[in-house]
């Protein structure tokens, strides 16, 4: 077991991924729906001033990633209540060129879009919208 720069324990050859993810881990017991997480509400009055004192740390963090990773350009964002209120980047989106990444960058997400996929679906399931008896296709 060794403990990743982010302070998470892992197994030897595991791998945290983009600060979302870390080693591998149990369900908690009783699974929330997303429904519930999406009308949480946080009563702090000082809540979004106390998240953007944060966005130093995490542009390091991100910057650090790339840079261990040697990934040649990354873009990252951070939301608060629904609103986009802090963007990176950092290195470049085309080697060859130099070019910059910037806000307007495409990136390739290749399989991630299965993800997504699964993601929408547990989302619609959660809100009785889908069930696992409707059909795929019409």
């Amino acid at each position: 077991m060794s403990r990743s720069p982010l302070g998470v324990v892992c197994r030897a050859g595991q791998v945290p991924a983009l600060l979302l993810a870390a080693c591998a881990s149990p369900p908690p017991p009783d699974p929330i729906a997303f429904s519930d997480l999406a009308s949480a509400e946080f009563a702090a009055p000082d809540r979004r001033a106390r998240l953007l004192t944060a966005v130093p740390a995490m542009d390091s963090l991100f910057v650090k990633f790339a840079e261990q990773g040697r990934v040649p350009g990354i873009a990252w964002g951070l939301l608060i209540d629904g609103e986009l209120v802090h963007t990176g980047t950092w290195g470049v989106r085309e080697i060859a060129a130099g070019a910059p990444v910037d806000t307007a960058t495409v990136f390739r997400i290749a399989s991630m879009t299965k993800s997504f996929t699964a993601l929408a679906i547990l989302r619609l399931r959660d809100e009785g919208r889908l069930t696992r008896e409707d059909p795929a296709e019409h």
